[in-house]
């Protein structure tokens, strides 16, 4: 979520990153492979399983947002656009900063750990809004210095 738009607006940079972009695509890869044969009911028979998590809306965006730019070898810009997908997964990250949280504030009521950690969401999608923006801005100002041979 924060090397992609780099990527995008950036080629010159794109370079540099480009091992982590596959190594964070091989992960998204394993995630989707997994969560498709994870069983949710051990009565369940293997095609009910698969059914479902192909069915699943998540289990689509995920394999939207990793399989094209995997293709294309990250070399297409739209097909790195269907990254941005993966914002669905923002609140998720927060699944293991929860559990610190219920660690640090043992003694605290779960209403009290539930609202720190909205906030530490809110200000961490506000943190990364405003990357998205700041690198549009460069982006937008660098094409016009380009324009006005600056």
């Amino acid at each position: 979520m924060i090397i992609t738009p780099l990527c995008i607006c950036f080629p010159e940079v794109k370079d540099r990153l480009l091992k982590f972009e596959w190594f964070v695509d091989c992960s998204w890869t394993l995630e989707i492979v997994l969560n498709f044969l994870v069983a949710q009911h051990e009565t369940d028979t293997i095609s009910i399983i698969i059914a479902r998590n192909f069915n699943s809306g998540i289990f689509i965006i995920d394999s939207i947002s990793t399989f094209p730019p995997m293709i294309t070898q990250e070399k297409s810009i739209g097909a790195n656009m269907f990254k941005f997908l993966r914002v669905i997964h923002f609140k998720d990250m927060f699944r293991p900063f929860h559990l610190l949280l219920e660690f640090a504030m043992y003694d605290s009521d779960t209403k009290k750990i539930s609202r720190m950690q909205e906030f530490t969401i809110l200000i961490s999608s506000v943190m990364l809004l405003a990357h998205f923006f700041a690198i549009g801005w460069i982006k937008i100002g660098r094409q016009d210095c380009i324009e006005d041979n600056f």
